[in-house]
């Protein structure tokens, strides 16, 4: 590594930074609050006949919250 690479953010890296600080705001967590209560609820379809449902709306919150 150079010198200044240590110590500076590359500009890639000031990109993705930007990037997060626009995304991460009030309507962010409330999508993922969201996401998760969906993901709780599909616990109530894996105790019913619907658990193939519930298991299939888990996997896709799994990949929401990612």
């Amino acid at each position: 590594m150079e010198g200044n690479e240590c110590t500076t953010m590359g500009e890639e890296d000031l990109t993705i930074n930007a990037l997060r600080k626009e995304y991460l705001n009030g309507n962010f967590f409330k999508a993922l609050s969201h996401v998760q209560e969906i993901h709780a609820n599909c616990k109530v379809l894996l105790r019913t006949h619907d658990q193939r449902a519930g298991l299939e709306l888990m996997d896709m919150m799994v990949v929401y919250q990612e």
